[in-house]
């Protein structure tokens, strides 16, 4: 079954060993990637994940930890966020489209802990196209998609010059104008969660970094808290709205402070899919 309830990063930093490995990814870091495109294919993939505070800065950050340790709840950081934002296309080297699976994630940190919303769906194309493979049984890139609705178009804009969507093309545009909707099982049958997320961002595909732009995530249905006092419990579901910012003139204030070292942001066609590893080993911990 789908790891659909995600596990406290607490659980995720007891697994993995990085609750206290900030090592930052440069280019000649060997890529993490989740996915590989069937057939030798190649798809868009539009991505773009950090931390930040609200009004930027270091602040919400406590003496002594990381974002990533605020999200294991290993300390308590209000004003703290996480935002991540995954378009994946079909598999056929198209460029604009709407997406065959969409993932966005916000994350907000409280005093008690924090409050998280999801969607990861593949609409029924995409569970044609990335609807499992001997080594990869679930669907979607992650292995955590629901079969859900997708509407909207995402976009690797046409550079000429450095190469639309290349792995070395260091200013390339994109943008995600998508929403979806992910038909939870839990905690009723009836549990869902909307999502919508706008924007354009300009990337540097070498380092996947973030050059300029942001995308702005809105997820409303089925939300989660998360609390620091029972880290390794199941989330408490609740209903409400959530929303976050990734990208945006604060995306790299923690990770230049070091206090953080997850950022992703990338626009590109590849036969590789998938680069926010932190999502990727926090539902290796649940599954």
């Amino acid at each position: 079954m789908r790891p659909r309830l995600l596990a406290p990063f607490a659980a995720l930093a007891l697994v993995a060993g990085i609750a206290t490995a900030a090592v930052p990814r440069t280019a000649s870091a060997a890529e993490f990637y989740a996915y590989t495109v069937p057939n030798g294919g190649m798809a868009y993939d539009i991505e773009s994940s950090n931390f930040y505070c609200t009004g930027g800065g270091t602040a919400c950050i406590p003496n002594g930890y990381t974002a990533e340790q605020c999200a294991f709840l290993m300390a308590t950081c209000p004003g703290g966020f996480y935002a991540d934002v995954e378009a994946f296309g079909p598999p056929d080297g198209s460029t604009n489209g709407t997406p065959d699976e969409l993932t966005l994630q916000c994350a907000r940190s409280t005093n008690y802990g924090y409050d998280y919303g999801f969607v990861d769906v593949v609409s029924p194309k995409g569970n044609t196209d990335y609807g499992g493979t001997s080594t990869n049984t679930f669907k979607g890139v992650y292995g955590n998609s629901a079969i859900g609705t997708i509407g909207g178009k995402a976009t690797v804009f046409n550079d000429p010059f450095n190469g639309t969507g290349s792995e070395d093309n260091p200013a390339q545009t994109s943008s995600v104008n998508v929403t979806a909707w992910d038909p939870f099982v839990i905690p009723t049958p009836t549990s869902y969660a909307i999502g919508t997320v706008t924007g354009t961002q300009n990337t540097n595909n070498s380092t996947d970094t973030l050059n300029s732009g942001q995308f702005t995530i809105t997820i409303r249905g089925t939300l989660w808290h998360y609390y620091s006092s029972s880290p390794t419990s199941p989330p408490v579901p609740y209903s409400g709205t959530i929303s976050c910012v990734a990208g945006g003139p604060h995306a790299y204030d923690l990770a230049n402070a070091g206090l953080s070292y997850t950022n992703v942001a990338e626009g590109e066609i590849e036969p590789a899919l998938g680069d926010n590893q932190l999502y990727a080993m926090l539902l290796a911990a649940r599954s």
